[in-house]
């Protein structure tokens, strides 16, 4: 009777899978990737059509901050287009 119940419990463990990457997955992925790149070529052909109408680019929200004990300095400038 033992037998049988160390077997099972040897049977009802879950052993390791490696990771398979299925074609429905790497769909999604490229997809995804896809619209990205294409917003971001929409955005760019947008501000490029505003800058050409004459539109001026005004930086009102723009921070530096520097890293403590280097020299270096990190600006994020945020733009109304």
């Amino acid at each position: 009777m033992q037998e049988k119940i160390g077997w099972k419990r040897l049977v009802s463990e879950k052993r390791w899978k490696p990771l398979v990457l299925k074609w429905r997955t790497l769909t999604e992925l490229l997809t995804l990737i896809t619209f990205f790149i294409a917003a971001v070529l929409v955005e760019y052909a947008i501000v490029q059509y505003a800058f050409s109408l004459g539109v001026v680019e005004r930086n009102i929200l723009s921070y530096a901050l520097t890293f403590p004990g280097t020299e270096w300095t990190f600006t994020i400038t945020i733009s109304p287009l």
